[in-house]
């Protein structure tokens, strides 16, 4: 067959779940439980269903159902059609943003467009990286892509320089969905699959939300692709206190008014995120000076950046980054999409 060249979209369009095989398992213990947890996984074949169970155990259905409700409430067809379309795997789905203007759109064109739904679930999740003994995991991956396809590869716009020439240099980890992810440290594995699983529109940049941060990182995770897989280890830590995120905070009671007629009113508890919260919390400094976290890192980040949002709430230094940010947390319906 002759040789092909094809963009990144095509590739995009074509590209196979296939893991990259690998001679050795990971190289270092992962810095928190939660990376450690990850990268077993990986040595044995990270799927869909082992990924779950690691944060959800029995529950792990029942989480992914709620997250393909909450993902596919963006888009027309709604979370039961898109579910079936995307193949059963939520790697094919990625977690939208719903800002000013906001429109849905067809999954249909998403997946055409994108030629998302590549993923089975029992596929396994493509890793390469200095954590498995390979310094060039962006080629690596692209290797194994066309081994797959039996076709050349052209990558065009930015992944080449990007990747390839800036980040597997630097040692940086990353995740390039939908090639796979390429972990470079022991304190990646969790967050970068983490990217992986709960990717966002690859057209769509998300924005950085100015404010008084005492700390870059945390305008880091308020972004919406770092908040939402941020969000990850602090939804599997919550879950394994006996919290579960997804709960809404919402409920009904019966009101009477003047005229004797009773109304059903919607009342709001205390959301689930601050439940959580509340619970941690009087142990933050306490992490913080042993340098130890229960969560991957990017996620005990988040904890601090909340901690910073929810001090100035109500107060003159209070600003619309923060406001953003606590809604960001405390809403149930984003809790949902992410796993």
């Amino acid at each position: 067959m002759k040789s092909m060249k094809i963009t990144m979209v095509t590739m995009i369009a074509t590209a196979l779940a296939a893991s990259v095989a690998y001679c050795e398992p990971h190289k270092e213990v992962g810095v928190t439980a939660q990376d450690e947890a990850i990268a077993t996984a990986i040595d044995e074949g990270l799927t869909q269903a082992k990924y779950l169970a690691l944060a959800y155990g029995e529950d792990a259905e029942e989480m992914l159902s709620d997250s393909f409700a909450a993902r596919g409430a963006y888009f027309t067809e709604g979370g039961t059609v898109v579910r079936h379309l995307a193949d059963g795997d939520i790697r094919n789905v990625p977690c939208i943003e719903k800002v000013k203007g906001f429109k849905a759109e067809s999954f249909f064109k998403f997946k055409n467009r994108n030629k998302s739904a590549m993923f089975k679930p029992t596929d396994t999740t493509p890793i390469s990286g200095r954590m498995y003994g390979v310094s060039n995991a962006f080629d690596t991956l692209m290797f194994s892509l066309r081994e797959r396809l039996k076709r050349d590869i052209l990558v065009t716009g930015q992944g080449k320089s990007n990747f390839r020439d800036e980040f597997d240099p630097q040692g940086k980890s990353y995740s390039f969905w939908p090639l796979g992810v390429a972990i470079h440290s022991n304190d990646a594995y969790a967050e970068e699959v983490s990217h992986f699983f709960n990717f966002t529109d690859p057209r769509k940049k998300s924005a950085m939300y100015k404010g008084s941060w005492s700390s870059p990182d945390y305008a880091k995770v308020s972004m919406w692709n770092e908040f939402v897989a941020a969000l990850r280890g602090v939804k599997v830590h919550a879950f394994a206190l006996g919290i579960n995120l997804n709960e809404s905070h919402f409920t009904t009671q019966q009101v009477v008014d003047e005229n004797g007629v009773t109304n059903m009113v919607e009342v709001a508890g205390t959301p689930r995120f601050d439940t959580y919260f509340a619970t941690i919390e009087p142990n933050l400094d306490a992490w913080v000076a042993a340098s130890y976290s229960p969560v991957a890192t990017d996620s005990f980040v988040l904890l601090l950046a909340y901690r910073e949002a929810k001090q100035n709430e109500g107060k003159e230094s209070d600003n619309a980054a923060y406001r953003r940010f606590r809604e960001l947390c405390r809403n149930f319906n984003i809790a949902r999409m992410v796993l």
